[in-house]
């Protein structure tokens, strides 16, 4: 799995500026996930590229336990996401002008 970080424009981390990515396929778009509001304003989970690309193909062994671990490593973020933003934590690392020098 793979973890990849953008920049989103409008709200951050809830414009798809960060994807989990599954490591299922060489040649073909992996499963992803991203956080996104809903039309009600939820944040959830986003999949795409989580069909198959030809009809004999299936998910298998390890290929199922990544796919699994996604989903897991997304849903943790989300969970910690939300009670952070519940608590005013969102901000703990936030950019600053102010540079230290040693």
């Amino acid at each position: 799995m793979n973890i990849k970080f953008t920049d989103g424009d409008k709200d951050g981390y809830l414009d798809g500026a960060i994807e989990f990515i599954a490591d299922v396929y060489e040649n073909h778009p992996n499963p992803t996930i991203t956080l996104r509001k809903n039309e009600s304003g939820d944040i959830g989970l986003h999949l795409s590229n989580w069909e198959c690309k030809e009809s004999v193909d299936v998910f298998t062994g390890n290929e199922i336990l990544e796919l699994l671990e996604t989903l897991f490593q997304a849903n943790t973020f989300l969970t910690n996401f939300k009670t952070d933003k519940e608590n005013g934590q969102l901000n703990l690392f936030h950019e600053s002008e102010n540079v230290r020098e040693n």
